[in-house]
C-alpha cells in the first residue's frame, strides 16, 4: 500500500471523478475526508471507502464559498469528536 495510513482530502468527492479518487485513494491505504457541498451522496461514499477498511471523514462545505453569506446557510461542521478520533 503505496499511502498507508495517510491522509487525503478530496473536494468534489461525493460523485464521479470525485468519488473514484476517494475509492482509489483508500485502495492504496489512505484515510480520506470527504467534502462536497451534499452530505447524503458524501455519507454513501464514506461508507464506501470504510467498507475498504480506511476511516473516512465527511465535511460538507462549498469550497467555492470561503465566506458565508446571509442567502447561504453555512455548512455544517464535524464536531469536535470527529476530529479527534483520527
Amino acid at each position: 500500500m503505496k499511502l498507508a495510513d495517510r491522509i487525503a482530502i478530496v473536494t468534489g468527492a461525493a460523485k464521479g471523478m470525485g468519488r473514484d479518487i476517494c475509492l482509489a485513494l483508500a485502495g492504496e491505504g489512505a484515510h480520506v475526508v470527504l467534502a462536497a457541498r451534499d452530505a447524503p451522496p458524501l455519507e454513501a461514499v464514506a461508507r464506501e471507502v470504510e467498507a475498504a477498511g480506511r476511516r473516512a471523514l465527511v465535511v460538507p462545505c462549498d469550497v467555492a464559498r470561503p465566506r458565508w453569506s446571509a442567502w447561504s446557510p453555512a455548512p455544517a461542521r464535524p464536531s469536535a469528536a470527529a476530529w479527534t478520533s483520527w
